[in-house]
């Protein structure tokens, strides 16, 4: 076999085999080591070598390819997010791709007595987990106000388009205006960093009241986006979220529909709104996300 110079199996650092120390390409690891009686145990490579193993439980159901052993792969120091493979599984609000992997950890433990994921532990991988994989850092973690918020704001009994209404209501009527500096055009690194903002300090701008809706919007199901752009004939600097239904977006701008309030036109209605004349000039760049 020829030398390679480098070659990864998902991350591992390259090994060399036999007496002329080739190195095999990673999809003929497991049987140039069989042939060379050498045994790999993938599980702690992976976890030596740091990689991320993300489980798709929707996928593995509808390929009918097995239920991931998530247990094992955790107990051994793997570390694992969840993931919801579009292309093969069906879904993509990660609170339902939570409940699917919770599901399919119990056929496992049905299937090998290997203990399935508890709330807490799925919650996790769904989505802190999934946030230290970007670089983010440990983000909304489990017990952070962002879920309290979803917990206090909404319950089972409402359907997802009243827990949409009151979520936006509570972002519209809780915080206070604060001027801050505004974003470029098609920024899409400020988030996390404005909803936790507002959230602890009770004070933000548009790009405040944007990133802590399109946060809460995702967490109930929505695939929302939101946007750095510029609103009104002088294209001032502005950001909010739309959410598609039946294949149109339409616009969720709960800080502008606030000012007005202040100005006691309530008659301004922001929430599930279609600028059909393009007269409020929403101007949208690519999505933030």
């Amino acid at each position: 076999m020829e030398k390679q110079e480098s070659a990864i199996l998902y991350g591992v650092p390259k090994v060399a085999y036999g007496q002329d120390g080739c190195t095999p390409f990673p999809m003929c690891v497991h049987s140039c080591g069989k042939y060379l009686g050498i045994p790999l145990d993938y599980t702690r490579a992976m976890a030596e070598s740091g990689v991320w193993a993300v489980h798709c439980a929707a996928s593995n159901v509808n390929l009918c390819s097995g239920t991931a052993p998530v247990r094992r792969l955790l107990e051994r120091g793997v570390r694992v997010a969840l993931g919801s493979d579009i292309a093969g599984g069906d879904q993509l609000a990660m609170n339902r791709v939570i409940a699917a992997s919770i599901r399919a950890s119990k056929v496992r433990q049905m299937e090998t007595g290997e203990a399935f994921l508890t709330v807490p532990e799925a919650y996790y991988l769904g989505s802190t987990a999934g946030h230290l994989y970007f670089g983010g850092g440990a983000g909304f973690q489990p017990g952070h106000k962002l879920h309290a918020i979803v917990v206090s704001k909404t319950s089972s009994a409402m359907s997802q388009e009243e827990m949409l209404r009151a979520l936006y209501l509570y972002t519209r009527d809780s915080f206070t205006y604060l001027r801050r500096p505004a974003y470029a055009f098609g920024a899409a690194d400020f988030m996390q960093e404005d909803a936790l903002r507002i959230l602890n300090t009770g004070y933000g701008n548009c790009y405040c009241y944007a990133s802590l809706l399109w946060y809460l919007t995702r967490w109930i199901g929505y695939d929302s986006v939101i946007y750095s752009g510029t609103v009104g004939s002088n294209r001032a600097p502005h950001s909010w979220v739309e959410i598609a239904f039946d294949g149109r977006y339409y616009i969720f701008d709960s800080e502008l529909e606030m000012a007005y309030r202040r100005k006691k036109r309530f008659d301004i209605d922001l929430y599930k709104f279609y600028d059909y004349d393009n007269r409020w000039q929403y101007r949208r760049p690519a999505p933030a996300v």
